[in-house]
């Protein structure tokens, strides 16, 4: 396998990371793949949640069957695009693991975008001065 196609996260050790991972294919039996790779994210032991099914593209085009003559003669042809989105939540060397795992053993009528976000403990940015039971007693009951 190529270099290029490795995914490395760049967030620190130790840290949760989600991963989106949005498949693409023009069959239908992308719902057998993805249920694959579901069932791979659970013996990995990551969080999961998903396959959702995101909308399908559709684009269309016409051509003309004839190019002199006979214009009323004229042919459709359609493409669409499945897509399904599934979120892996966990630490950092195993979704890391799970995403190069995924893209290795990938079946080839797929194609996937991975999308990497990290989670913050929000208690280091914002606090009420103390512990969450200071803030409690610090709230007012709404008066009627």
């Amino acid at each position: 396998m190529s270099d290029k196609a490795r995914r490395v996260l760049k967030v620190p050790a130790g840290a949760n990371v989600v991963v989106s991972l949005v498949f693409s294919a023009y069959h239908k039996r992308i719902d057998r793949a993805v249920k694959d790779i579901v069932m791979a994210a659970e013996l990995c032991g990551v969080k999961r949640s998903g396959p959702v099914v995101m909308p399908t593209r559709k684009k269309s085009w016409t051509i003309l069957r004839s190019p002199f003559v006979n214009k009323k003669s004229q042919e459709t042809l359609a493409l669409h695009t499945h897509r399904r989105l599934l979120q892996v939540e966990g630490e950092k060397d195993t979704v890391q693991r799970f995403v190069n795992f995924v893209v290795d053993v990938m079946e080839p009528l797929l194609t996937v975008k991975v999308y990497e976000s990290t989670l913050h403990d929000l208690t280091k940015f914002w606090t009420f001065g103390g512990s969450i039971a200071k803030a409690r007693q610090n709230v007012k009951p709404e008066t009627k």
